[in-house]
């Protein structure tokens, strides 16, 4: 019996062996190479190496947007003991200072195998917790973007999201530039699926993206944001967008909105307060739009400055529309149709010219298409074809209705104005560089079209600075500047229908008048407190920050285009002394006290009393070079009135130590 028992145990050891050396064989010999692979998978893993995001900077080189290098922190639940997880929540909590229960309440409350106990971590805290070697414990890299001034530039610079690719804005519109190239590596796992080491001879290093140098100013920036919102604010607006543009280039150096968000917690924000209204809403602009239909209109020559148009004295109907001025008025000139923005003359004006010219014109503007602005989302806004016009159309297209535009359309379309007629393609980049810092795009100025002749530009130019020294602008008038401008007072439509309790309210002024350098654009979308008159409301805006760009380039005080004098003067306000050249039109009309002076008796004046601007006018007509210390009005000059005036005279003038909104240094 007992021999029987043996013989059955060693039968079955002997078929247990015979399986054994037939599953050896089967790995061994026949699956050799499926199985080896297999192997290979699970000893084995392609890890990704994120490429660093490329910066941006404004055009002074001040740093905007930068990465932050972060790490998080995960724990397998499966491959963690008991012990693992005390261990890993006693280190952490040493380290990062939550409780231990923290982290182990985490690791029980797991809704997956791998439970994220610490995210971005920075670098310099991960450092001590990458080296541990904890059964379950694992880390991956987790940079950040960074945008170190919070809520500046949001709608320019947009954000990255989750998966750190470019989500809106200048992020989103260059993201191939910026993301760079993943680079990759190989790492050996053991049979739990930790990381033993890296394979070196495996890895592939990243590329770093690009870097980007926008046009920005961030103190021009700054200033237009501050006004912006205190204009919002101050008029219990809906909202508030400014621009500030260099004219002669299309460069665009501040952009805003009112609403504007953290990048850095863009998921905090809704949609509406993260979508850029500067390009992507549009709006019937009103009386600013008169000066791309009158500018059409002298460049086509169906009329002249001297022409007069008969005012209706407020109220004139045409066909079944009655078109109505805020003020009554008789005969007028075109120039004053303009001054005293005349919807009724505007009217008249556009009867004189055939619908396809007055069409093209203003696609020639740019008006119903793209800017090509370098930012997601933009909207071309609307501009009937001509076969789709009705009897109305012209009339009012001429003031600014039965037309739909994005405010960066309207300040490009100006800067044409301006420019001497040359529209310009909106510039929001300067350059793009490399990690190491080599430049390798350039973006220059980007001309599209002549629209306007030189000289229909420069008779809008004489025009916008009447409108301000005589007519609706005359708050957006400066001291020690001349500017030119226009307001806009535009219904808003609601229902379908025009309203009477909303409106928007804009400005868009320039300076120097002759040879305009700033081009500012403000709109105040439906005030609700104090007046509603873009004159009122938006023109005291482009004062405000104005007046604080001249306070940063005193050379553009007084200055004026056309024919030069080699005059300088230099201005030790506060004992700081800046050398600057001014140069004066002779085409332009001195103020009246300028005006009483004989020039030709070359006989000193009594400057005494006079303000700043009246003295260098003054000197400047004598060709007389100036030192001049303090701020308000002259109190005393070192070449006494009634000298006679030599060739190559220095004279130093005094002012009064007064506040005139204007620091010029």
């Amino acid at each position: 019996m007992n021999n029987n028992r043996l013989l059955i145990v060693v039968i079955f050891v002997f078929l247990g062996f015979l399986t054994l050396v037939f599953r050896l064989y089967n790995v061994q010999i026949l699956h050799n190479v499926e199985y080896g692979a297999y192997g290979e998978v699970q000893n084995k893993a392609v890890q990704t190496i994120q490429a660093q995001r490329g910066l941006i900077y404004d055009r002074n080189g001040l740093l905007l947007s930068f990465n932050k290098n972060e790490v998080s922190f995960f724990v397998d639940v499966k491959s963690a003991g008991k012990n693992d997880k005390k261990k890993i929540a006693a280190i952490f909590s040493s380290e990062l200072g939550n409780s231990s229960d923290y982290y182990l309440e985490m690791m029980k409350l797991q809704k997956s195998r791998n439970v994220c106990i610490a995210k971005k971590v920075s670098a310099e805290k991960a450092l001590a917790l990458k080296k541990l070697r904890i059964n379950g414990l694992k880390f991956e890299d987790d940079p950040s973007r960074v945008y170190q001034y919070d809520n500046f530039a949001s709608h320019i610079l947009g954000y990255v999201n989750a998966s750190f690719y470019g989500a809106d804005g200048i992020e989103k519109y260059f993201n191939n530039e910026l993301k760079g190239v993943d680079g990759s590596r190989i790492i050996l796992k053991d049979a739990r699926g930790e990381m033993i080491t890296v394979v070196e001879e495996s890895i592939n290093p990243q590329a770093p993206g690009n870097s980007i140098y926008l046009t920005i100013d961030k103190t021009y920036q700054t200033i237009l944001e501050n006004a912006i919102k205190k204009a919002a604010v101050g008029n219990a607006a809906e909202n508030a967008i400014g621009i500030i543009m260099d004219p002669t280039n299309g460069r665009i150096l501040a952009l805003t909105n009112s609403e504007d968000y953290n990048p850095n917690f863009y998921n905090t924000c809704s949609d509406s307060v993260k979508r850029n209204k500067v390009i992507s809403d549009t709006y019937e602009p009103g009386s600013t739009f008169k000066a791309i239909s009158l500018s059409a209109f002298l460049d086509k020559k169906i009329c002249s400055p001297e022409d007069k148009v008969f005012g209706e004295n407020g109220s004139y109907k045409f066909k079944n529309v009655t078109i109505r001025d805020s003020h009554n008025s008789g005969w007028m000139t075109v120039k004053d149709v303009f001054v005293h923005s005349s919807n009724i003359g505007m009217s008249k004006l556009s009867q004189r010219i055939d619908p396809q010219s007055f069409y093209l014109y203003l696609r020639d503007f740019g008006i119903g298409n793209y800017t090509d602005i370098p930012l997601p989302g933009e909207a071309k806004g609307n501009l009937k074809k001509p076969e789709t016009w009705t009897d109305y159309t012209q009339s009012s297209l001429s003031f600014g209705y039965e037309v739909a535009v994005t405010p960066i359309q309207l300040t490009a379309a100006y800067a044409a104005i301006i420019n001497g007629g040359k529209l310009f393609q909106p510039q929001l980049v300067d350059k793009v560089v490399t990690n190491e810092g080599k430049t390798i795009s350039s973006f220059q100025p980007k001309f599209i079209r002549q629209v306007i002749k030189e000289e229909t530009s420069k008779l809008m130019r004489e025009f916008f600075v009447a409108a301000i020294e005589d007519g609706t602008g005359k708050k957006a008038k400066l001291t020690s500047c001349t500017a030119g401008g226009k307001t806009g007072t535009s219904r808003k439509l609601v229902d379908g229908k025009y309203s009477t309790q909303n409106y928007n309210s804009s400005f868009i002024g320039f300076f120097p008048a002759e040879n305009p350098k700033y081009l500012i654009y403000v709109l105040v979308n439906a005030p609700k407190q104090n007046s509603y008159y873009g004159g009122d409301v938006a023109a005291p805006v482009f004062t405000e920050v104005a007046t604080k760009i001249l306070s940063l380039n005193p050379g553009l005080i007084n200055q004026q285009n056309g024919k030069k004098e080699e005059t300088q003067y230099s201005y030790a306000g506060n004992k700081d002394v800046k050398q600057v050249e001014l140069v004066f039109a002779s085409s332009v009309q001195p103020q009246s006290k300028v005006d009483e002076i004989d020039y030709s008796k070359k006989v000193m004046p009594n400057l005494e009393g006079k303000s700043l601007r009246e003295a260098i006018k003054i000197l400047s007509m004598f060709k007389i070079k100036c030192e001049i210390a303090g701020n308000g009005k002259i109190i005393s000059q070192s070449i006494l009135a009634g000298a006679s005036i030599k060739k190559g005279m220095f004279c130093k003038l005094t002012a009064q130590n007064e506040t005139n909104g204007i620091a010029l240094y």
